[in-house]
């Protein structure tokens, strides 16, 4: 009967382990669970861990694109470029803004 238990026991504020991801309850009960349970537990953590890397990977593109964003602008800014130089910064900095805002309408469940 396999646990998720990892031996890094740590409670976070709410009283679900830091170290398997299962609440309190689901740890106290594991043992009285049927095989069903627990198979549909370690389904749900293994969801949890991917839904959380989601969320560090779109938090890491928020800010490449922030970053990028404010490069793109302070180049615009200061440097003199040619024309046809500026026209293909101006296209990816709009790019890289429309590509923010639909990142951020989504994370708000707009789209």
């Amino acid at each position: 009967m396999n646990s998720p238990c990892i031996k890094e026991c740590r409670l976070d504020s709410n009283d679900i382990c830091k170290g398997c991801g299962r609440t309190v309850e689901q740890i106290t009960n594991w043992w009285d669970f049927t095989n069903q349970q627990r198979d549909n537990i370690m389904n749900n953590l293994e969801l949890k861990v991917r839904l959380e890397n989601l969320e560090s990977t779109m938090d890491n593109i928020v800010e490449a694109l922030e970053n990028t964003i404010q490069d793109a602008e302070q180049v615009l800014e200061d440097e003199e470029l040619t024309d046809g130089a500026e026209k293909i910064f101006q296209g990816r900095l709009e790019s890289a803004q429309g590509l923010l805002e639909n990142i951020r309408r989504w994370e708000k469940g707009d789209e």
